[in-house]
C-alpha cells in the first residue's frame, strides 16, 4: 500500500513535458477569481441591509404593551403616514392607545395606532350608524358590537367591560337603556366617563343623556332646563357643555352644567342669527382642552364654521371645515383641521398626516392627546415625508424587487463561474 501512495504522489508532484506555464493567463484567472468573490461579497452585503431595512420597516408593533411604558396609559403622538397594509389585524385585547381613526372607501372604519398600523374594530354592522367613540387619551374605546352588547374597552390594561342592559334604538334590542345612533358620544377628560345621547326604554321615560362610568355603571341625567340643547362635550372633568338657543331670535348660549346637567353658567356666543331649529347634535364641537367651540352655522351646502371662546363667547377664527357627521373634528395647535385628500392639514395649509390612496380615506380622525404629542415618522416617513408619490408607498414592494434582481444575478453569476471552471479543467477540450 505504501508503494502505491508514493508512486501517486510521484505522478502528481511530476510536471508533464508539454505543459507549458502561461504567467498572463495566470495572472488574468486570479483577478477573475478576486472580481466574482468581490461582487458576490458585495451583492450579498447589499441584499442583507435591504432585507434588514425592509424587515423592520414592515414589522407590525406588538399586539400587546406593558402600560407602564406610555405616559399617563396615554397616546404620545400621532402617525405621519397611513400605509395600506399587506393586512389588518383585528384589534387585541391591550394593543396600547390608538391614535385615532381613518374611515376607508372598502375596509370601514378603522383604528390607528401612533406608528400608522390598522386594526379592525369589533363592531358588526353597527359602525355607520354608532361610530366607535375614542377619548382624548387614546386609551378608552367605546363601540357597539351588536344592538344589545356596548363594551367599554380600555386598550392598555386589556379590559373589555359589557354596559349592563345598554343596547340600540334600531327596534331590535330590548335593553332597559338605549343609545341613539347618529349622535356623538364624549368621554371625560380623565377617560372615566362616557357622555351618550339615550335615555330609559319605555313610556312615560324622561331624559335624553346617558352617563356611563369606565366600570359600566349607567345613569339617566335629567332633563336640560333648555329642552333643545345639544352637548358638544366636556369643558373640564366635572363642566359640560351645550349648546342651546339663546332668548332673542336666532342667538345661540354655550350652556354650561356640572356632571348631573345642572345649569352653572349661560354664556352668548357671538354668531350669525340660527334659524329657529337649527341646532342639531352635529352642530359644535369642544376642543380637547375645552377652551374652544367651534360651531356650524348656515343651511346645508352654506355652512360657515366659527371658533368661539368657551369663556367669554368671542370669535376667535371663521372659515370651513366640513360636516362634523361625516367626519369628526381633529384638533391641532387650537385650531380644528381640515380633511383633504385622505389627510390632515393645518389651518396655515402644511399638511401633515398622510394616507396611502389605496385605502381610499374619507375621513381621518386624531385623539386630542395624539396630535398634542410628536409625529410618529417611521421608516417611511423619515425617507419620504407626506410625499405621495407612488414610490412612497410601495417602497416595500419595490426593495423586494431589487432583493430578487440582486439574488438572481448572484445565481447567475455563480452559474457562470462554474461553467468557466468546468471548461479550463484539464481534459475538458
Amino acid at each position: 500500500m505504501s508503494e502505491l501512495r508514493e508512486r501517486l504522489d510521484d505522478l502528481l508532484d511530476a510536471t508533464p513535458s508539454y505543459v507549458v506555464a502561461d504567467a498572463g493567463a495566470a495572472w488574468r484567472a486570479g483577478a477573475r477569481r478576486r472580481r466574482r468573490r468581490q461582487v458576490g461579497a458585495g451583492v450579498l452585503v447589499v441584499v442583507l441591509v435591504l432585507l434588514a431595512g425592509l424587515g423592520l420597516g414592515a414589522l407590525p408593533r406588538p399586539g400587546t404593551v406593558d402600560p407602564a411604558e406610555h405616559r399617563g396609559g396615554g397616546v404620545d403622538g400621532y402617525p405621519t403616514r397611513i400605509a395600506d397594509p399587506w393586512r389588518i389585524s383585528d384589534l387585541p385585547d391591550a394593543p396600547g392607545p390608538l391614535a385615532g381613526f381613518v374611515v376607508a372607501s372598502e375596509r370601514g372604519r378603522l383604528g390607528v395606532t401612533p406608528g400608522g398600523r390598522l386594526l379592525r374594530i369589533p363592531e358588526g354592522d353597527t359602525s355607520d350608524t354608532f361610530p366607535p367613540i375614542l377619548s382624548d387619551d387614546g386609551r378608552h374605546l367605546a363601540y357597539l358590537v351588536d344592538v344589545r352588547t356596548y363594551v367599554l374597552h380600555d386598550l392598555v390594561a386589556g379590559t373589555r367591560t359589557v354596559v349592563p342592559g345598554l343596547g340600540d334604538n334600531s327596534g331590535r334590542s330590548d335593553e332597559p337603556y338605549l343609545t341613539y345612533g347618529q349622535t356623538p358620544g364624549f368621554w371625560s377628560p380623565d377617560g372615566e366617563r362616557l357622555l351618550l345621547m339615550g335615555s330609559r326604554r319605555g313610556r312615560g321615560a324622561t331624559g335624553s343623556f346617558l352617563l356611563v362610568d369606565a366600570d359600566g355603571t349607567l345613569s339617566v341625567l335629567p332633563d336640560l332646563p333648555s329642552p333643545s340643547g345639544s352637548p358638544v362635550g366636556w369643558l373640564s372633568a366635572d363642566r359640560l357643555g351645550w349648546l342651546v338657543e339663546g332668548n332673542a331670535p336666532g342667538a345661540v348660549e354655550l350652556l354650561v352644567t356640572d356632571d348631573r346637567a345642572r345649569e352653572v353658567d349661560r354664556v352668548n356666543l357671538e354668531a350669525r342669527r340660527l334659524e329657529s331649529g337649527s341646532l342639531n347634535q352635529w352642530s359644535g364641537s369642544v376642543s380637547p382642552d375645552g377652551r374652544s367651540l367651534l360651531l356650524v352655522v348656515g343651511g346645508p351646502g352654506a355652512e360657515t364654521d366659527v371658533v368661539l371662546d368657551t369663556r367669554t363667547g368671542t370669535q376667535m377664527w371663521s372659515g370651513r371645515i366640513g360636516s362634523l357627521w361625516d367626519c369628526p373634528t381633529s384638533w391641532y395647535d387650537g385650531l380644528p383641521v381640515d380633511v383633504a385628500s385622505g389627510g390632515l392639514v393645518d389651518r396655515s395649509g402644511r399638511t401633515f398626516v398622510v394616507t396611502d390612496p389605496a385605502l381610499a380615506v374619507g375621513c381621518v380622525g386624531m385623539a386630542g392627546d395624539a396630535l398634542a404629542g410628536e409625529p410618529h415618522r417611521g421608516l417611511g416617513g423619515l425617507v419620504f415625508g407626506t410625499r405621495t408619490g407612488w414610490l412612497s408607498w410601495h417602497w416595500r414592494e419595490a426593495g423586494l424587487g431589487v432583493v430578487g434582481g440582486l439574488l438572481a444575478l448572484a445565481g447567475l453569476l455563480v452559474v457562470r463561474r462554474r461553467r468557466v471552471s468546468g471548461s479550463a479543467a484539464p481534459g475538458s477540450a
